[in-house]
């Protein structure tokens, strides 16, 4: 999955983050300003952990954090990041349903309970071919 795409913060946000570090008169240490000087510092966030920062932010009741973190212009580019890419594996699954896949809302890697009956008949199908192959190759017609 796309978890670990980098995304750039845009500069105008990293703008004010330079201004809310330099104003800060808190600990160092607060979670609030350790993950804003990260996001500086780096410029630029994944997936993850902006979901992380967006969890933070929500379930806080640190004042750093608020103080921080809670800068309308970054709340706002970060929902349209997060909204824009669950719409687009929800785009993907749904593309998948009409395309007649099995069950496209399925993780890739849980284990089915079921097995294709078609698939079945195609490997045996292919075994017998080569079988009958081998053998007419074996008499030396071919």
């Amino acid at each position: 999955m796309e978890l670990s795409k980098k995304i750039n913060i845009p500069q105008n946000i990293l703008l004010n983050f330079k201004k809310r570090l330099n104003f800060f008169k808190g600990s160092k240490k607060s979670k609030g300003y350790v993950t804003l000087l990260n996001l500086f510092k780096n410029k630029y966030v994944t997936l993850a952990n902006l979901k992380k920062i967006k969890n933070t932010i929500d379930n806080s009741s640190d004042e750093s954090v608020n103080l921080l973190l809670k800068d309308e212009e970054f709340v706002n580019w970060y929902e349209k990041i997060l909204k824009r890419r669950s719409e687009r594996i929800q785009t993907n699954k749904e593309n998948k349903e009409r395309a007649g896949l099995d069950n496209p809302y399925r993780k890739s890697h849980e284990k089915t309970s079921f097995v294709h009956s078609e698939a079945i008949e195609r490997k045996i199908k292919v075994f017998i071919n080569e079988n009958i192959y081998n053998k007419v190759k074996n008499y030396g017609l071919f």
